[in-house]
């Protein structure tokens, strides 16, 4: 093989440079395999030529010598080259491996993102939309793959915040709401948005404002008591939100079945320690079986287990968002040990509607006040 002239180009000789034939381009793995197949041919082609040529010894001594020494000087040269190669690669930012390390990385923190969604008008008249006010952490330090797929999520984030949108009016007292929803990646990987909905403090009526973790670890109760922590804190000042959050996205991945402890200063009580605990397994904890036995007859729900075994279309209709996800979540608990591998869209946004004409089989929630568009 002939020596490469720069880490990122390497050629291969094939036959006699004499004969005019041109340079073609091979793997770098397969010119090291090579060079080590011609160093060990090299010196097995001296050893014979000492065996049968015993009268001129010390020529072949001589040659032997420099053969061996050629093919040492080689090697070190090509192992620098790999080093060289290797340390570039590390800082090439669509490196395939790279790529790998980053998501594996991402997916040993706790969440991916927090987010504040508010309701607004764009003008006198019209109904409310809802934005994102609030953003941790600010910069998503990530490959391209993921600025650009983690973009389009926070476009979409807040219509699952509010589907009902179009329906709020400013209230002055409101039960606070926990549900979730789900995100399905370009590679198909899920990640898990776990929403509370409250009423900001103040006087009068006011609209809600939603507080939404995304995170593709699927444990509801660990993120609930997020949000517990998130509300209690929300009720003193907005400005220890962002703190908590912080603490809790530098908190060491818990293990299964392992505890993590999170300290965070509250006014009032000094430092404050919040134990988060992995369950061993997370597919059954979150699940709360009473709404759906109470939503559904036994005649519907041995309907609704059979048609997800046949993988078929399902659509779930409720009036509260909670009801919509905890009957979802559960359905495909149900068909534990089995897991639904289709379109699974625990609520489904009024401006998402096509996608229940989708021929692939899914599991959808729609809130009642979508019913109209779906007929």
């Amino acid at each position: 093989p002939s020596t490469p002239s720069s880490p990122d180009d390497t050629f291969f000789n094939l036959g006699d440079l004499q004969n005019g034939r041109k340079k073609k381009k091979i793997p770098k793995l397969v010119l090291r395999i090579n060079a080590i197949y011609e160093a060990r041919r090299g010196k097995k082609r001296v050893k014979r030529l000492s065996q049968s040529t015993e009268s001129n010894s010390g020529k072949v001594t001589d040659e032997n010598s420099e053969s061996d020494s050629d093919t040492e000087e080689k090697l070190k040269a090509h192992s620098q080259r790999l080093v060289n190669v290797k340390s570039r690669l590390k800082h090439a930012p669509r490196y395939p491996s790279l790529d790998r390390e980053l998501t594996e990385y991402q997916q040993r923190q706790l969440f991916e993102y927090f987010v504040v969604v508010s309701l607004h008008k764009k003008q006198a008249g019209a109904a409310y939309v809802p934005e994102l006010t609030q953003q941790f952490p600010l910069k998503l330090e990530r490959s391209f793959k993921f600025m650009r797929e983690a973009e389009d999520q926070l476009k979409a984030i807040p219509q699952f915040c509010f589907p009902d949108a179009k329906d709020w009016a400013p209230v002055q007292q409101f039960t606070s709401e926990t549900f979730s929803f789900v995100l399905t990646g370009e590679d198909g990987s899920r990640r898990f948005g776990y929403c509370r909905r409250l009423l900001p403090g103040g006087k009068g009526k006011r609209l809600p404002e939603v507080y939404c973790i995304v995170s593709r670890l699927g444990c509801f109760s660990l993120f609930s008591k997020i949000l517990d922590e998130v509300e209690k804190r929300r009720g003193i000042s907005p400005a220890l939100v962002q703190p908590l959050m912080r603490s809790v996205m530098e908190a060491p991945f818990p293990a299964l079945g392992k505890t993590i402890v999170v300290k965070n200063f509250l006014p009032g009580s000094g430092t404050e320690v919040i134990e988060l605990c992995r369950p061993l397994d997370s597919r059954l904890e979150h699940v709360d079986f009473e709404s759906l036995f109470s939503s559904l007859s036994v005649r519907h729900l041995l309907c609704v287990f059979a048609s997800l075994l046949l993988e078929r279309r399902v659509i779930f209709i409720a009036d509260k968002l909670s009801t919509l996800s905890k009957c979802c979540h559960a359905m495909v608990a149900v068909i534990y040990p089995f897991t639904w591998q289709h379109t699974y869209i625990p609520v489904l946004p009024p401006a998402m509607i096509d996608i229940v004409c989708s021929p692939t089989p899914f599991l959808i929630g729609l809130l009642t006040s979508s019913l109209p568009l779906l007929r």
